[in-house]
C-alpha cells in the first residue's frame, strides 16, 4: 500500500510540471493585436456586387470617425451626411430625395414613388 502511495505521489509530482506548461503554452502564444474596423481591408460580404462597400459597413465607419470627432447634434448629423457622400455619392441623391417627402407629410407609397422618380431625375 506504501509502495502504491508513493508511485502515485512520485507520478504527480512528476507530471505536474508538464501539465502545466503545455495548459500554459497557448497563453503564451497570444495573436498579434487586430486592425481597427476602419482600417482594415473590406471582406467581400461587405462589398456590393459592383465592389462599392455596403451601406452598413460605411454607416459603421462614419460613426466611428464622426465619435472620435467628438460631435453632437446637429454637426453630428451634418458629419455623417458628409462622411457618407463622400464615401457612397451614390447613396447620396436617394438620402436628398428621402427628406423631402418626410417633410410633406407623404404616405409609404406616395413616398416610395417619390423617391424612385427622384433618384431617376438626379442620375439622368
Amino acid at each position: 500500500m506504501k509502495i502504491v502511495s508513493s508511485l502515485v505521489l512520485v507520478l504527480a509530482l512528476g507530471l505536474t510540471p508538464a501539465l502545466a506548461q503545455t495548459a500554459a503554452a497557448p497563453a503564451t502564444t497570444a495573436p498579434a493585436a487586430a486592425a481597427p474596423a476602419t482600417t482594415a481591408a473590406p471582406v467581400a460580404s461587405d462589398l456590393t456586387k459592383d465592389g462599392k462597400p455596403r451601406m452598413k459597413v460605411v454607416r459603421a465607419q462614419c460613426k466611428d470617425e464622426v465619435q472620435g470627432q467628438g460631435l453632437k447634434g446637429a454637426a453630428r448629423k451634418d458629419a455623417m451626411a458628409a462622411c457618407i457622400v463622400k464615401q457612397r455619392p451614390d447613396k447620396a441623391a436617394a438620402m436628398k430625395c428621402r427628406m423631402d417627402p418626410q417633410t410633406k407629410g407623404m404616405d409609404k407609397t406616395a413616398r416610395k414613388a417619390f423617391v424612385k422618380d427622384c433618384v431617376a431625375k438626379t442620375k439622368a
